[in-house]
């Protein structure tokens, strides 16, 4: 069920921002509702109390604030490349793949300082099952995304 309810909101997710005439606001919907799904899932999985939950919490909502930029980044981008796919040029395929790049390593560098972060305030395990589950979402909005976007030449 969480697996489709992921699917579900990225396909609509990226349809929306691909259709969407105010992109800010159709971009902050989603990612709102997104967040909320995915901190239920987040509280389900992780499953901790007292102390320990109350540290996470806070950790984990600094990180959520910085993986919402990155996403809207993300998001930009892609936006750029549904605009331009059917004809793009080679200055702009450049300039897109750069800022593909660019937001996928600043993702991985989030993954890591938050992992820090998390090590402290919960310890490693919990840390690690946090960031397990994180790649895990992550991919799988990915992949819904990539399958819902042509390759160029389509």
């Amino acid at each position: 069920m969480t697996k489709q309810v992921l699917f579900i909101i990225a396909f609509a997710f990226t349809v929306r921002v691909a259709a969407a005439q105010d992109f800010t606001s159709e971009l902050d919907f989603f990612q709102s509702a997104y967040g909320l799904e995915k901190k239920a899932i987040v509280e389900n999985f992780m499953s901790l109390s007292g102390e320990k939950a109350t540290a996470f919490w806070e950790v984990y909502n600094a990180y959520e604030t910085e993986r919402k930029t990155i996403g809207k980044t993300r998001i930009e981008n892609l936006k750029k490349y549904a605009e331009v796919y059917e004809n793009i040029t080679d200055e702009q395929a450049d300039e897109i793949t750069k800022k593909m790049l660019s937001n996928r390593a600043t993702q991985e560098k989030l993954y890591k300082k938050y992992f820090g972060k998390m090590k402290k305030a919960v310890g490693a395990k919990a840390a690690l099952q946090f960031l397990e589950l994180e790649v895990y979402l992550q991919t799988a909005i990915s992949y819904a995304i990539l399958e819902s976007i042509p390759f160029i030449g389509e």
